[in-house]
This record gives structure tokens, C-alpha cells and sequence, in this order.
């Protein structure tokens, strides 16, 4: 695995599940990478929203993806009477920064034009763009799910 293979296990399952905090109080919520190449890692978020808040007031930020395991993968556990996934697990830890340039915003209002229908167009100040420019990615499955083979992990930039 190397930085291009999670870029593109992150275009390939953009939804995912992020870790947030308020207080001592930890939230989970799903969000959708819009793009993902080798400056970052983005996503854009209504700054009316309680997720907006929380990521301003704490920067730092972990977001997991799940690859389904394909159908030859999924394993019985007779034991708990229940299947057990081989999926791939992709998580990214980082440090968000908010973008304001009109360049991504520009590019984020053409690949989803109905963000225009918000109201302003790429100058909505309603949507915040985030990135997450520096972090670590790693990799875990049932495979490396030891101490003796533990999860693969990538540093970026």
C-alpha cells in the first residue's frame, strides 16, 4: 500500500464516519469526501450545523471508511450463530484546516451544482470546505488484526 492506493480507496468509498467532541462528549457522524488527491483529503459542511462548530473549535479529526468485504469474503461464525466481514477498514487521523479560496470553492460548486440551489453560489457563506492536508492513514482487516500484524500505516504529506 502506498499514498495513491489510499487516495484511491477513499474516491472509491467516500462515505465515511467521522469522530468529533463537544466537552467530554465524543459524536460520530457521516460525511462525504468530495475530493481526494495528493494535497488532501476534502469535504464541505452547512456551518449551521452543530459538526461545523465542534470541528472549529477542535481541528483534530478522525474519519473511518469501510470497503465491503466482496461476497467470497464474508466468513461464518457458528460459535455467535453470525457472519464476520474480511472488509477493509481505511482510517484517516489529521488535522482539518478551513479553505476559503475561490478556487476550491469554484470547483466544489461545479461537481455538485445543486450546493448552488443553498443560495449565492460558490460565495454561499453558509458551506464551509475543509482539508485535511497532513495525517496518517491506516489500514486494518481481519489480516492484520494482532499485535504480532498490526494495522498498515501511511504518513502524508
Amino acid at each position: 500500500m502506498d499514498f495513491q492506493d489510499c487516495i484511491d480507496f477513499v474516491l472509491k468509498n467516500p462515505n465515511g464516519f467521522a469522530a468529533t467532541s463537544e466537552g467530554d462528549q465524543p459524536h460520530v457522524r457521516p460525511l462525504t469526501v468530495w475530493r481526494a488527491d495528493e494535497t488532501g483529503i476534502y469535504f464541505y459542511l452547512p456551518k449551521f450545523k452543530s459538526v461545523y462548530r465542534q470541528l472549529r473549535e477542535n481541528p483534530k479529526i478522525e474519519i473511518a471508511f469501510l470497503q465491503p468485504p466482496a461476497p467470497q469474503d464474508v466468513i461464518a461464525l457458528p460459535v455467535i450463530g453470525t457472519v464476520a466481514s474480511t472488509g477493509t477498514l481505511l482510517r484517516i487521523t489529521g488535522c482539518l484546516e478551513c479553505l476559503e479560496d475561490a478556487g476550491t470553492r469554484k470547483r466544489l460548486f461545479d461537481l455538485h451544482p445543486w450546493l448552488k440551489q443553498l443560495g449565492d453560489g460558490t460565495d454561499n457563506p453558509m458551506i464551509a470546505v475543509f482539508r485535511i492536508s497532513a495525517g496518517e492513514f491506516s489500514f486494518w482487516t481481519l489480516a492484520n488484526n494482532s499485535e504480532s500484524n498490526p494495522a498498515f500505516k501511511i504518513r502524508f504529506p
